[in-house]
This record gives structure tokens, sequence and C-alpha cells, in this order.
């Protein structure tokens, strides 16, 4: 799925790497990796709640890009562009850690 997912972004030049992956690597958990737990109904603490809210919104900032992309419209002016993302995106600010935050629920 990654190989497919990662073909289809080059295809249609999806740029993503400033928001949350959608795959994980190392310690750091991607929004798939999230996906696979709550779809197996696997308990995830009230600690990360706020986490996952944050995870809820780079999903959809990331859909958002991926339709912009397919129907050709123009990233830049758009609410979810990087640069608009920068200052207004919503848990932008804690990219570097909240995804770590969740390697012990999901990785074990």
């Amino acid at each position: 799925m990654r190989e497919a997912f990662e073909s289809f972004c080059k295809k249609y030049t999806i740029y993503l790497t400033d928001l949350w992956p959608v795959f994980g690597e190392n310690d750091a958990v991607g929004l798939v990796d999230i996906r696979n737990k709550l779809i197996h109904g696997d308990p995830l603490d009230h600690d990360v709640f706020g986490t996952l809210i944050i995870a809820k919104e780079h999903l959809k900032y990331t859909l958002e890009r991926v339709l912009m992309r397919i129907l050709n419209w123009n990233l830049a002016k758009s609410k979810v562009s990087p640069e608009y993302l920068a200052i207004y995106g919503f848990g932008m600010k804690d990219l570097q850690t909240e995804p770590k935050k969740l390697s012990k629920y999901i990785h074990g």
C-alpha cells in the first residue's frame, strides 16, 4: 500500500512532507498505524486523545491536498498550502513530538 500511495503522490505531485506522515518510520507513528489500531478495536488511553485530534486534522489536510491536486486546483491559494498551515494550521507546531507520543500505544 505504501508503494502505491507514494507512486500516486508522485504522479499528482502531492506535497505532504510538512504534514503528519501517512506511513510511520522508526518511533514516529503514521496515520495508517493509527487507523490499523482503531479498526481492530484496540483501546487507546485517554492521555492520547489530544494527539488523536491533531492526527485527525492532519488526515483532513492530507485528503484536501490530494483532492486539490486531482482536481488540478491551485494549492498555493488554499487554506491547506504549506505556507498557510505553517502559520494557521492546527497542530503544525507539535508535529515533531505528537507522532512519537502514540508510539507506545501503537507499537506496544
